[in-house]
């Protein structure tokens, strides 16, 4: 992935020509920008720290919410700068209302994450729907802060959502500003 051995190749090669032995230091290759990574928590906590060996820490990693899974609460040093996109519910539950808490201690039970994310759409589908006017006839500017991300209609006249970037950090995990 970051070419390793051709830096080697090309000082071997060079050592050939030149007949000596210039000073050579290892050099991932430039043109990559970033890694996407699509792990969970503990395949991300194995290649953060590889990528950081083999000359890629300089890199940004952004992550799908799937790394989330047995993630701690607090801060993770394996994970640490990996950004996610993945819906504000997930990373903040507390800020949503009604809170899924009140949901579990009516059904007598918790839910896992796949569930929690359908009560999520659904929560933001019973508070879209009397909106869904409103939002087409806009100039397709207006935003709903929903629990799943921010949402719009488009022109097609579909749903659309955005995931708010958040970054693991000393804290945990954080939401990241819009700027």
């Amino acid at each position: 992935l970051l070419a390793l051995s051709d830096s080697d190749t090309r000082y071997r090669r060079l050592r050939e020509v030149l007949d000596l032995a210039p000073e050579h230091r290892v050099r991932r290759r430039q043109d990559i920008q970033a890694i996407f990574m699509e792990a969970y928590t503990g395949q991300g906590r194995l290649l953060q720290p590889q990528l950081k060996f083999h000359q890629g820490g300089d890199l940004p990693i952004l992550a799908t919410e799937s790394i989330l899974e047995g993630a701690p609460e607090g801060s993770d040093p394996d994970l640490s700068g990996i950004t996610v996109f993945a819906a504000p519910a997930i990373i903040q539950p507390e800020r949503v209302e009604p809170p899924l808490t009140d949901v579990e201690r009516l059904l007598g039970n918790p839910l896992d994450r796949n569930l929690q994310a359908l009560y999520y759409f659904g929560l933001d589908a019973y508070r879209l729907a009397p909106m869904l006017p409103q939002l087409r006839q806009s100039d397709h500017g207006m935003r709903i802060q929903g629990a799943t991300g921010s949402l719009s209609v488009g022109v097609d006249g579909l749903v659309e959502r955005d995931l708010p970037p958040a970054r693991f950090g000393t804290g945990g995990l954080q939401l990241l500003s819009a700027e």
